[in-house]
């Protein structure tokens, strides 16, 4: 919920949503010159605080942090004397595996892999980590 005495003109938060672990970065937009002087501050993803990088006088670089439980929050920045709110964030559950074919390979690689995942969007970064080696993944 909104804290009493914010200003509710923050307009737009990209994305919207991210892992519940934390650690995605969000760029948040407010009305022009809203951050125009101002040296510091930090956002808040409903009770818990992020770290803030101020990016031009209208939008700020938040990293979400971990969340409690999926679902959405509310976000404010605190720049300076002020604080400013209107946009929600959505924290996601992390994706779990539901079957791989086939689960064995060779030791040399090349071998295809199909994952069935659960709690997937196919805006998410997919990658496929086989013990320290990664690749990318396409959906």
């Amino acid at each position: 919920q909104m804290v009493k005495g914010a200003i509710k003109d923050l307009v737009n938060i990209y994305p919207s949503s991210g892992s519940l672990f934390g650690g995605t970065p969000v760029d948040i937009r407010g009305p022009p010159g809203f951050m125009s002087n101002v040296s510091g501050g930090y956002c808040v993803f409903d009770d818990d605080v992020g770290a803030m990088e101020v990016i031009d006088n209208t939008t700020v670089r938040c990293r979400a942090p971990s969340g409690r439980q999926p679902g959405p929050v509310q976000v404010m920045v605190r720049a300076g004397l002020e604080l400013h709110g209107g946009v929600v964030y959505e924290y996601r559950a992390p994706p779990s595996v539901v079957s791989i074919e086939p689960s064995v390979g060779s030791l040399v690689g090349g071998t295809s892999v199909l994952l069935r995942v659960s709690q997937f969007r196919a805006s998410d970064d997919a990658r496929c980590y086989f013990g320290q080696a990664w690749t990318n993944a396409s959906v």
